[in-house]
């Protein structure tokens, strides 16, 4: 008689164990989302910040007289296509690659790499849209 009772106790015990592990686990998987959100802000803002780190380092090169890498010398064509460039961007305001180069009598592509060297250069800046991707003067 007494083992049974024992059984019982040791099953209710057991039972009431389970129960509260049941209840932290619905309080964890409670939290977790939360969390989750947390971290995605968390690491977004680390990489806000590593950018805007990046940003001021470059400024301070420049202010300190340490001028970024010389990139290499254009051609003379290069050169005349770019100013080009930038004369229909200040004309037209914003554009994107295939109509620079339906303007320019370029193909798309060797527009792109055009513009990318001027928004490398700083006097372009690109901005994408949907599929597209404006290009317009600083």
């Amino acid at each position: 008689m007494l083992g049974a009772f024992r059984k019982k106790e040791g099953k209710k015990s057991d039972m009431e164990h389970m129960l509260i592990l049941k209840k932290n686990l619905q309080r964890e998987s409670k939290r977790m989302p939360s969390e989750v959100q947390d971290l995605e802000h968390i690491k977004e803002r680390l990489e806000e910040i590593s950018e805007k780190l990046s940003r001021l380092h470059e400024r301070m090169d420049f202010v300190e007289g340490k001028k970024p890498v010389p990139a290499e010398k254009d051609g003379v064509k290069k050169a005349r296509i770019k100013k080009v460039i930038e004369s229909s961007l200040r004309e037209h305001g914003k554009l994107t690659a295939y109509d620079l180069g339906q303007m320019l009598s370029l193909s798309r592509t060797r527009c792109s790499e055009y513009l990318k060297e001027l928004e490398r250069a700083g006097i372009v800046k690109g901005t994408t849209t949907s599929r597209k991707r404006y290009y317009e003067i600083r």
